[in-house]
Parts: C-alpha cells; sequence; structure tokens
C-alpha cells in the first residue's frame, strides 16, 4: 500500500513536471509567437527573472558568454550571427533582430553617414551591425542608460573589433544630447537609431531639433514604433513638416509580432535652433544686462553720427584670458578691417553718386574674438527695436515724458568670426536686421531658413571645399585625411569637404582628424602616427589655424617625414610665411587657395595718413599706436612703465613700424558698399525725387532692405563684381598657390591657377619635393597588373586588393573575372581569350616510335612465318599445325600489328572507321581460331574417354566455319556500332587542361570512349578467356598429341599481359597525356600479346622447318582409335596419381641411400 503510494506521488511529481515543461518549452512560447504585450511579458519577465535566478547571472551576460564561445573574434557580422542564433534558439532578448537588421542595414548603407547617434545600446546588438557597415572615418555614439548593459555591451563591441568607431556614454539621453556638440565636437548626425524607452523617442527628437544636431537630410530611424509602439512620436514625424517619413513594415524581434521601424528624413528647420519669443527677449536682455552690471563691462563703441546707421562687428582685440573677455589688440584683423569701414564710409558719405544728400553713419562694436561677448555686444544694435512701457512715468508736471529717438541700426557690417556671426545672426534674425559679413566663411551660414538675413561678401567654405575637392581630382589623388582645428571654421570646412567628396564620388577618406583646442603635450605627434597608419593616404586637406598648422609640420617634420605629406591648405594657410616658417622644407609642394582679393591702393594711402591727431574717431587707434611702435602713450589714470620708450606722436605708418595691408579689408569695403548700394536702390524706389531720407524710409523696413541687398550688383573696390546668391552667398573666386623651394630663384608662393566656378590650373607651374615635376599619388590602391581583378574593400570605394584571374579566366572588366570559352585558353596577360592550340600523336613522338618499331617487327616476323608456311605447306609439321586455322590465326595476328598504324595516324572519318573495325578484329581472329583449336582437341580427348566413336564438326571445314562464326558477332557488333554512331572526328580541350593553361591543348582524336574502347575489346576478351579455359582443360593430353600446350602458354601470357593493361590504361585517366599513354599502352599491350602468340604458336615451327628439316618428316598416323587408347592410359595415369594424393601409396626409400 505504501509503495503504491510512493509510485503515485513520483508519477504525480514527474507528470506534473513534464507538463510544466511542455508548456514553458513549447506551448506559451507557441502562443506569445502572436501577440505582442503577451511577448514582452513572457520574455522579458517571466523567463528572464526565471533564468537570472536559476543561473545568478542576467541575460546580457548570458548573451555575452553565447557571443565569446561561438563568435571569432574580430569578426563583426560572426559576433551578429551568434547573437541571433542565441535569441531564436536558447533565450529571447530585445536586439533589433535579424529581420529589421537587414532593414537597418540598408538604411546605413543608403545614408553612408559619418556621423552616427544611436539611442539605447542594450547588448551593442545593433552598433556592432552599424559600425561593421561604415567607412573607416565614421563614428557612433551610443547612449546607454543602464550600466550593467553598458559593460556587456563594451565587451561585446570589443569582441567584434569595432570599438575604435565607437564612443559609448552611460547616462540618460535627456542629459546627455545637449552636451554632445561639446563633448564629441560634433556639429550634426547624418543617421539616428532610436531604440531606447518608447516614451523618450519624441521629447529627444524635439531636443536634437533644438541643439541644432539634425542637418537637412539626417536621417532619423526608430524600432518598435508598434510594439511597444509609440503612437505620440509616430503622429509627430508623419504630419510636421520638418520631417518626410517612411514606414517598413517588419516582425518584432524574433517572434510573429508585427512591428516595423518608422524612417523619417529630417528636411531643415524652419527656423533656427531656439527661437525667442518677445518676452523671452526682454528677460534675455535683462539677464544679460544684469551680467554686464555685475561684471562691470561697459560697451566700448565708435559712434559715428548719420541720417542712416550701420552697425560693425570687428575683433579688435583677442580672446581675453578666464575672467577676462577681452585680450591685446589685433592690429591687422582688428584695427586695419575697422579702418576699412571707416575709409569706405567716407568715400561713400562723399561720393555724390552714391545716396546723395545722406550721411552714413555707423556704431561699431568690438567682438574681442569670443561668441559670447558679440553676443551681448550686439544687444546694442536691437535696443531701439524693443518697445519700453512707459505708460506709468510722469513728469513733475503730469505730463508724459518725451523720450529721445533711439538710434536704429539698419544693418550690421560683420562679423569676422563664423562661431561669432552665427550667434549674432540668431539675434539679428528675431528683428529682422540684415547682416553682410567680410570674413565669416563657414557653410552653415548658407541655410537660408536659419540664417535668412545672413549675406556675405567671401565665398562660404563649400565653395572652397569644392575648389579642394577639384585640386585633389585633378593631382589624380583619389584616398586623402583631413585636418582640422577644432571650432566652426575647421570643422565645417571638412564637413563640407566631406560632403561634396561623398556627392562627388571617386574620393575617399582615409582619416579625418580634429585638433583639440587645447592641445595637450605630444598631441600633434600621435597625430602624425595616425597620418601614418594610412601611409598610401599622402594628401592631407587641412582646415586649421595658423598655430596648428605650424605645429603639424614641426611634428612631421620631427617624425623624419619631410616630403612624405601633401598638404592642400584652406584660405587659413593661404600665401601667408608664418605658419611655415622654419619648417619650408617640410611645406614644400603644398597646394594652398585663398580667396581671390586684390590690395586696395586708396586704402593704403588713408591708413599711412592715420595719427593720433587725425583719427579721436577711433577709440583704440591709440592702443594700436602703442603696439605697431611699441612705445607708450601717457594718459590719464595709466601710470608710465620705467624703461618704455615714450611715444611722440609724431611716429609714421609704414614708415616708423612695418605695415602690409590685411588681407580682408577689400571685403570690409565691398560689405559696406554693398549695404550702401541696397539703401541706394531702395531710395531710388522709395523716395523717388525726395532729398534725404523720406517717410517711407524711416524707419528702414529690415526685410525690404534684405531684398535689396540680395539684388545688388557692382564692380567691388578690387574690380570684380559683388553680388549674393539666393542664400547670400559672394560667388566663389579663389587663387591657387603652390609653396616652391627647389629649382626656383626666388622660393615662395607661386600663382598656379584659378577656381571661379571650375578649376584652372596649369599642371607645368607644379612642383614637388626636391623639384621632382610628376605629381606624387595619393592612392589607397595601386592599379591592378594586367590580368588581375579589382576585389573592392567594403565601405571603401577607393580601395581594393589585386587579384589575379587564376587558371583559364580572363579578366572581363576591372572588377570581375570570367571563364573563357572550352575552347579558348587566356592570353599571358589575361585581357583576353586565344584558341587553345590543336594536337595530334605525331609519328616523331617517343609514345609513337616504340610501338611502331615493335609493330615492324612484328609484321615482318609475322610475313616471315606466313611465307615459310607457304613455302613449306605440304611438310608434315605445317599440315599437322592445321593450315586452315593457322592460316587464320596469323592473319590475325597480322592484324594486330597493322592496328598500331592506325591508332597513330591522323584521326579523320576514314581512319576513325578503320580503327573500330580492325581494333576489335585481329584479336578476334586470333583468339577465335586459337579457341576452335583448343576446343577441338578437348572434345577429341573427352569424347575418346566414352566412346571410340569420333565428335562431330572436328574436321578442317567445320573448323574454318566455326571460326567465322565466332569471327563474324565482332563484325556485326562493330557494323551496328557504325550505325547507330557513325565515326566521325572530334577535338578533346579537357583532356589536356592542366593548372597552366600556358601548356593546354586540345587533342584531335576519334569520338571513341574509353567505354566504347572496352566494349570493343570485350568480346575478343571474352573469346581469349573461355580459349584460357579450355587450355586449362587440355593440359593433361600426352605429349604426343598436346598441341594445346602451346596454346595454354600462349593464352596464361596474354592474360598477364591484359591484366597490366587494365590500371595502366584506367589510372591515367587524370593525366594530362592521357591520350599518349593510353593509345601507347594499348598498342604495346596488343602486340605483345600477338608476339606471344607468334613466339609460342609458330615460331619453334619455323624454326625446325628451316633449321632442322630432318625432323620435319611424317610420323606414325594417328587415328581415333589411338587417340582413344592415348586417353584411356591418360585417365589410368590421372586415377593413380590421385590415389596417392589420398595416402595409399607407401612411402617412397630414399634414393641417396
Amino acid at each position: 500500500m505504501r509503495l503504491r503510494m510512493w509510485l503515485t506521488l513520483i508519477y504525480s511529481c514527474t507528470g506534473g513536471a513534464a507538463l510544466l515543461y511542455a508548456l514553458y518549452r513549447w506551448v506559451i512560447p507557441a502562443a506569445v509567437q502572436y501577440h505582442g504585450g503577451l511577448a514582452l511579458f513572457w520574455h522579458d519577465v517571466v523567463v528572464e527573472r526565471m533564468l537570472d535566478t536559476l543561473t545568478q547571472s542576467t541575460r546580457p551576460q548570458r548573451l555575452l558568454g553565447a557571443v565569446q564561445r561561438n563568435a571569432t573574434r574580430g569578426d563583426p557580422r560572426s559576433v551578429v550571427k551568434a547573437i541571433d542564433q542565441f535569441c531564436r534558439q536558447k533565450e529571447w532578448a530585445m536586439n533589433v533582430g535579424d529581420e529589421k537588421g537587414c532593414i537597418l542595414d540598408s538604411v546605413v548603407a543608403e545614408v553612408n553617414p559619418a556621423a552616427v547617434l544611436e539611442l539605447g545600446t542594450y547588448c551593442g546588438y545593433s552598433t556592432v551591425r552599424m559600425a561593421s557597415l561604415l567607412p573607416p572615418h565614421a563614428k557612433i555614439i551610443t547612449l546607454e542608460f543602464n550600466p550593467a548593459n553598458a559593460a556587456v555591451a563594451r565587451q561585446v563591441i570589443a569582441w567584434a573589433g569595432v570599438e575604435e568607431k565607437v564612443h559609448l556614454v552611460e547616462g540618460a539621453s535627456g542629459d546627455w544630447i545637449p552636451k554632445l556638440k561639446e563633448q564629441f565636437g560634433i556639429k550634426t548626425f547624418d543617421l539616428v537609431f532610436l531604440d531606447h524607452w518608447k516614451d523618450r523617442y519624441l521629447p529627444d527628437t524635439k531636443l536634437m531639433e533644438e541643439c541644432g544636431l539634425l542637418r537637412k537630410g539626417s536621417v532619423l530611424l526608430a524600432d518598435n514604433v508598434i510594439c511597444p509602439g509609440t503612437p505620440d512620436y509616430l503622429e509627430y514625424v508623419r504630419s510636421s513638416p520638418l520631417f518626410k517619413s517612411q514606414y517598413f513594415k517588419s516582425h518584432l524581434e524574433y517572434t510573429k509580432v508585427e512591428d516595423g521601424l518608422e524612417k523619417s528624413v529630417f528636411l531643415g528647420s524652419l527656423s533656427g535652433c531656439r527661437t525667442w519669443s518677445g518676452p523671452l527677449w526682454v528677460l534675455l536682455v535683462g539677464i544679460i544686462s544684469g551680467s554686464r552690471a555685475q561684471q562691470g563691462i561697459q560697451p566700448q563703441s565708435i559712434k559715428i553720427e548719420g541720417d542712416i546707421t550701420l552697425g560693425g562687428l570687428f575683433p579688435v582685440h583677442s580672446r581675453g584670458p578666464a575672467g577676462v573677455p577681452c585680450g591685446e589688440v589685433k592690429r591687422e584683423k582688428g584695427i586695419h578691417r575697422l579702418e576699412a569701414m571707416l575709409y569706405a564710409l567716407d568715400q561713400i558719405n562723399s561720393d555724390p553718386d552714391l545716396l546723395p544728400n545722406i550721411t552714413l553713419g555707423a556704431r561699431i562694436l568690438d567682438t574681442c574674438s569670443r561668441d559670447t561677448y558679440a553676443l551681448e555686444q550686439s544687444l546694442t544694435f536691437v535696443q531701439a527695436l524693443i518697445q519700453k512701457d512707459t505708460s506709468d512715468v510722469r513728469c513733475s508736471n503730469g505730463e508724459p515724458p518725451i523720450i529721445p529717438k533711439p538710434e536704429r541700426v539698419v544693418g550690421v557690417i560683420g562679423a569676422s568670426g563664423s562661431s561669432v556671426s552665427i550667434m549674432v545672426a540668431n539675434v539679428l534674425r528675431l528683428f529682422s536686421i540684415p547682416q553682410i559679413s567680410y570674413a565669416s566663411t563657414a557653410p552653415e551660414l548658407s541655410d537660408n531658413s536659419r540664417y535668412e538675413f545672413f549675406s556675405r561678401v567671401v565665398p562660404p567654405d563649400s565653395y572652397q571645399a569644392q575648389a579642394m575637392v577639384d585640386i585633389v581630382k585633378a593631382m589624380g589623388w583619389n584616398y586623402v585625411s583631413t585636418l582640422a582645428s577644432e571650432g566652426n571654421y575647421g570643422e565645417s570646412g571638412v564637413d563640407a569637404f566631406l560632403q561634396i567628396s561623398r556627392e562627388a564620388g571617386g574620393l575617399c577618406i582615409a582619416q579625418s582628424i580634429k585638433i583639440p583646442r587645447e592641445p595637450r603635450p605630444g598631441e600633434f605627434e600621435k597625430i602624425i602616427k595616425r597620418l601614418m597608419e594610412t601611409s598610401n593616404a599622402r594628401g592631407v586637406i587641412i582646415f586649421a589655424n595658423e598655430d596648428d598648422i605650424k605645429r603639424v609640420l614641426q611634428a612631421a617634420k620631427k617624425a623624419n617625414l619631410t616630403g612624405h605629406f601633401l598638404f592642400v591648405g584652406s584660405d587659413s594657410w593661404g600665401a601667408k610665411n608664418s605658419p611655415i616658417q622654419d619648417q619650408e622644407d617640410v611645406a614644400e609642394g603644398a597646394v594652398t587657395i585663398l580667396p581671390k582679393r586684390a590690395s586696395i591702393d586708396g586704402f593704403d594711402q588713408y591708413f599711412a595718413t592715420r595719427s593720433l591727431e587725425n583719427n579721436r574717431r577711433n577709440i583704440w587707434f591709440a592702443e594700436f599706436w602703442e603696439d605697431d611702435f611699441k612705445c607708450k602713450l601717457t594718459r590719464p589714470g595709466i601710470k608710465y612703465e620705467p624703461g618704455r620708450r615714450k611715444c611722440t606722436g609724431e611716429e609714421r605708418i609704414s614708415q616708423d613700424s612695418q605695415y602690409e595691408q590685411e588681407g580682408k579689408v577689400q571685403f570690409v569695403i565691398d560689405a559696406v558698399y554693398a549695404m550702401a548700394h541696397a539703401l541706394h536702390s531702395m531710395h531710388l524706389d522709395l523716395c523717388p525725387g525726395s532729398m534725404g531720407v523720406c517717410e517711407k524710409m524711416d524707419p528702414v523696413e529690415g526685410r525690404m532692405l534684405l531684398q535689396y541687398i540680395r539684388s545688388v550688383n557692382f564692380n567691388g573696390s578690387a574690380g570684380t563684381g559683388v553680388m549674393f546668391n539666393e542664400n547670400g552667398d559672394a560667388p566663389g573666386r579663389y587663387d591657387i598657390f603652390q609653396y616652391q623651394l627647389s629649382n626656383v630663384s626666388n622660393p615662395g608662393y607661386k600663382d598656379i591657377g584659378q577656381w571661379t566656378n571650375h578649376l584652372r590650373i596649369n599642371p607645368e607651374e607644379m612642383q614637388w619635393s626636391g623639384g621632382d615635376r610628376k605629381v606624387p599619388e595619393s592612392v589607397c590602391s595601386f592599379p591592378c597588373e594586367s590580368g588581375e581583378r579589382k576585389k573592392m574593400v567594403k565601405g571603401v570605394p577607393c580601395c581594393w586588393h589585386c587579384e589575379l584571374c587564376d587558371g583559364y579566366q580572363y579578366l572581363l572588366d576591372e572588377f570581375s573575372c570570367d571563364m573563357c570559352p572550352f575552347d579558348m585558353r587566356p592570353l599571358k596577360n589575361r585581357t583576353g581569350c586565344r584558341s587553345t592550340p590543336i594536337i595530334k600523336l605525331e609519328w616523331s613522338s617517343p609514345w609513337a616510335i616504340i610501338p611502331v618499331f615493335l609493330a615492324i617487327l612484328g609484321i615482318l616476323a609475322t610475313s616471315g612465318v606466313i611465307a615459310t608456311f607457304i613455302r613449306f605447306n605440304d611438310t608434315p609439321i605445317v599440315r599437322a599445325s592445321g593450315r586452315e586455322l593457322s592460316y587464320v590465326l596469323l592473319t590475325g595476328i597480322f592484324l594486330i600489328y597493322l592496328i598500331t598504324f592506325l591508332m597513330i595516324a591522323e584521326p579523320s572519318v576514314a581512319v576513325c572507321a578503320f580503327r573500330r573495325l580492325l581494333l576489335g578484329l585481329g584479336m578476334c581472329i586470333s583468339y577465335a581460331a586459337m579457341l576452335t583449336k583448343t576446343n577441338r582437341i578437348y572434345r577429341i580427348f573427352e569424347q575418346g574417354k566414352k566412346s571410340v566413336t569420333p565428335p562431330k564438326f572436328i574436321s578442317p571445314t567445320s573448323q574454318l566455319i566455326i571460326t567465322f562464326i565466332l569471327i563474324s558477332v565482332q563484325v556485326l557488333g562493330v557494323f551496328i556500332w557504325f550505325g547507330v554512331m557513325p565515326p566521325h572526328t572530334i577535338i578533346d580541350y579537357e583532356e589536356q587542361k592542366p593548372p597552366n593553361p600556358e601548356f593546354a591543348r586540345g587533342v584531335l582524336k576519334c569520338d571513341m570512349s574509353d567505354l566504347s574502347l572496352i566494349l570493343c575489346l570485350s568480346y575478343s576478351i571474352v573469346l581469349m578467356i573461355t580459349c584460357t579455359v579450355y587450355a586449362i582443360k587440355s593440359r593433361g593430353v600426352p605429349e604426343t598429341f598436346n598441341e594445346a600446350k602451346p596454346i595454354g602458354f600462349t593464352m596464361y601470357t596474354t592474360c598477364i599481359i591484359w591484366l597490366a593493361f587494365v590500371p595502366i590504361f584506367f589510372g591515367t585517366a587524370q593525366s594530362t597525356e592521357k591520350m599518349f599513354i593510353q593509345t601507347t599502352t594499348l598498342t604495346v599491350s596488343m602486340s605483345l600479346s600477338a608476339t606471344v602468340s607468334l613466339g609460342m604458336l609458330y615460331i619453334p615451327k619455323v624454326y625446325v622447318i628451316i633449321f632442322h628439316p630432318e625432323q620435319n618428316v611424317q610420323k606414325r598416323k594417328r587415328s581415333f582409335k589411338a587417340v582413344v587408347q592415348a586417353a584411356t592410359v591418360s585417365t589410368h595415369l590421372s586415377q593413380k596419381s590421385n590415389d596417392k594424393q589420398n595416402g595409399e601409396s607407401k612411402i617412397e626409400p630414399d634414393r641417396s641411400q
């Protein structure tokens, strides 16, 4: 009873366990395959927590273990495959999965991004998948909130070998997105993959928009938009005019639940990054004003009265140290450019034809080369536009106050640096104040949707980048690196170069390196080492400031790489000597670019006459004076420094100091004139016939003025046209220089060409390191040799490996090989195919000489035997040998020797026909005759044992009939073969086709396969084997009657010959000389078998006939009765022999005793 209870309990437990396991393993997983919520709950809650408890590990850790066990280190695709296998066969995980992964791959391949942002790393599956498809210079920044997941992802990424392309950041997306630009120097992302918390999709997308991380054309790819689902995000991207969206239907990772990805292309913002409304703007002004009050900073400016006031922004001072906004005065970029504006205003105000009776005034501010400080200063331009509430203000008499009309700036000239112009443009746009820059070249300022009131008289860096791309292509280079100083100028320039090079195609970037603002010691040596990692990329495109350029050249010289790098420098290098000072040998051959400009003689005369007395309007001129003449002015409140020379005020510019007109002076003058021409055209349209500013121009409406600015077209100060396109950009005009050192009388920069929408360069004027006139190469891969195809490197279209077209392939095109037709072989250079030479077995070949020699000897010997037999036809030996069958047998032997000549002769239809006929016929005749003769002897003696009556068909006539019947079977088979498959020749191109196609030959031969040849001989072999059997059975015939013994020896030897023939013949099937070996083997084997028959059966008889005629006499006639007696005796002796073998005889005594 107790046993039954225990058995019941055990059965219940095991049955319950089995049921639970079945539910866990098959039933529930099958059910959740089609239900999204249930699938997520089952896999992400139930199964994960249960396995975490049982294994004391987390799902990401188990996934990592699967990768380390099954994936090949350094192979990203192997890692992806290992994760997919783990998730499908072992344990579900929330990767993007293999099905949606293919969609992700196609989007990455389509966008070909240089900068990727991934929100939600998890275990690094999608990170590895994307990184494996990116070009070498591209980067992925991936954000993961969970530190445990991030730790696993780092190991997965390292195992895949893509860690160089990936920056993994731990933290919340909302905290990190605003810091990405600052932390990583990323301007915008080409691709954003959203796969984190679904409720963060929409807020993070809007945050990226606000922070300017999306450019026009940026692609957002969002996962799990159906399951678990992101309805608010889908509604936003599908209804917003900022995005163009496309849905890709798929399934939730590793299930059958419907899911999908949403691809959204960013079309560009409708306004700036952060638009400030009126109240917010007032708040901002209050904050900045409060900041000024706290720091004690009061805006210093130059004020020039006029009917219309223009603003001016110039970097009069350099950036100050920490806590101090401004540093030292900048003589050229600051004072020269500022004075150029003052000079232009003087010229315009004195011109009776331009703005007659209207005086232009100015409010000029110092930006101190700092964007934040410039923003504060620029508030001066908009204060007049901010409405002040004076409703509560009353004078003492109770009347409202009379507030003087504030100064109103109608347009701004500046700024200099692109980062400053961007900051200021965002403010001026809010108040519709047009802005014309004389030096800002950042490509993003061409975005008319964000900087619609910005124009510039210098071409943007995108033109410069286009010019540099054209230069690189003109040099024949397709593999270069880029260097950029951290900041808007360098990074924007390189971004434009990369974008244009991608669109143009045929140009690949080996390295894209950024020089930090504050480089650490050894930083430039590291940069040179990185450049040398791709040493084939000798061309280096450099958008950097002067100091960075100089230190790069110093590092290259220190690394003993003088003459290796081929620099292409932007306008920051231009034709300046300061970056290359003491590094001239490293810079030799450098090609640089500079906006086309000219020195303005009128400005030189104006500036040379400036003094402390006549230039009091410039409040910073005294600082310039001290710096330029290295002296000190005595000013109230300034303590005199002992040891420093006092300024007399009598110093003269260009006489007592070095002076060279700054390069952007021309553009400052053109910017002021552009504003003046726009105001002049506006005045003509709004105030026709009016003297001075009319009511319609008071105040000047900014948006209308912008239209007039964009419409100006006049010759500037250098004689070149000044105009703007729809984005406010000036046309691109550049001079191309090359720094030449060797073989020139005057080392320096030489003008080698120009770029105006297209490149015009004179290669004959160029020379490189050491005076070499040949353009050096900067290519990823050198052209393949003849007969080699290009095997492209994935993701780098300019790089390839050269692979030789092997075997019988030829170069179909530069990327692929193809097999030559079966009857052809490749040319030596593998550029095409040529006919394969045709060969046949020649009479002079060693493979033919030996068989022919044996055949000739055999024919001569056979002919001699036949002649002897004919001569002595009636002699006893000839009659006793059976004359009729002997002549038949000798004919067969003769034909066997004859077939050798047919096998070696040049194949033709006739030769092939005779080969078929005679190949087996000679052997068939020989063996049919021997078989008939052996069979006759066997039957006679067998019959003699039983009866005295002779057997039938033993007469010569019967023997001939039997022989010819046996021969007719062979002949009939051959003629049937003729009917089924008429004889013809073929050229076999496979027989002699060795690995080296140079030795390939087509073999001219008869259309006889090995099988058909063996079938042709098979009947003769059957006759031979049958004859051998009868010879064995007839071995006991007495010598007096034993004509079968020579036949037996003949058959034994022949069998040995043909047994040796088989392995030799078929063992050469794969040999390149198959035909020669098989033909020789066959003919020699046949000749040897014929020789054995001839030698065993007839040579002894001929010897007796010729050399011992006394033995060629009639012996006792053998009657059938004698044959019977001989057979009886033979049988009796055989029985006695058998009895002895059975032990019935006594032991024979030793005869030696």
